[in-house]
């Protein structure tokens, strides 16, 4: 993933504990709404407490907007945002936020060792916050 300039957020369908079939199906489903949307995003691979998962970054403010909608859609505790320097932040669906740091490569030993975790199949990049 290049840098991107602007904010973004991280959204995926995946239900810990739910079969691979069931989590394949709710990702198609979300992303039939997001190309619906006409947002722009990037397929993304990721791991979240202890799972990994497809996810997708969509980016600006529209994305973020969409990312929530798409978290409350698809019963998400919470989604991950970015601001344009990169600072992450969860923010759940009840309101809350939680800051993680900034949102930066990792090699893939690193970001294991974090146990949650963003990959970029498109540029072979691991990334965590720190």
């Amino acid at each position: 993933m290049r840098h991107i300039n602007s904010p973004f957020a991280i959204v995926s369908a995946h239900l810990c504990g739910e079969l691979w079939e069931v989590n394949q199906v709710r990702h198609k489903e979300m992303m039939a709404c997001i190309k619906q949307a006409g947002v722009p995003y990037k397929n993304l691979l990721g791991a979240y407490a202890g799972e990994e998962e497809q996810s997708v970054l969509l980016l600006g403010e529209s994305g973020i907007r969409l990312a929530h909608e798409l978290g409350q859609l698809f019963d998400q505790d919470c989604i991950l945002v970015c601001d344009n320097e990169r600072q992450a932040k969860l923010v759940y669906d009840y309101g809350a936020e939680l800051s993680l740091g900034k949102f930066q490569p990792a090699t893939k030993e690193e970001a294991e060792r974090e146990g949650a975790y963003t990959f970029d199949p498109e540029t072979d990049t691991y990334y965590i916050t720190a």
